[in-house]
C-alpha cells in the first residue's frame, strides 16, 4: 500500500511538470524530447519521431556512494 501511494504522488506530481527531489536519493523530472528524424535499420527508411516526454532520474552523491561501497 505504501508504495502505490508513493508512486501516486510521483506520478502526480511529475504530471503538473513538478520537479521530485528525496534527500538523500536524488531528483526526478520530466524531461521534453523534441521531435527528430530518425531510421528503421532493416528498411533504411527515415521517419519523424514525434516529440514526446520522458523522466530523468538523477541519484545524489550519498545513493551513489552507498551502491559503490
Amino acid at each position: 500500500k505504501g508504495d502505490t501511494a508513493l508512486c501516486d504522488v510521483v506520478s502526480d506530481a511529475l504530471s503538473k511538470g513538478d520537479k521530485v527531489s528525496w534527500k538523500g536519493f536524488g531528483n526526478v523530472e520530466v524531461r521534453t524530447r523534441s521531435e527528430r528524424t530518425g531510421g528503421y535499420p532493416r528498411t533504411e527508411e527515415t521517419m519523424t519521431i514525434a516529440e514526446s516526454k520522458a523522466t530523468e532520474c538523477k541519484a545524489s552523491s550519498a545513493l551513489k556512494k552507498a551502491v559503490n561501497k
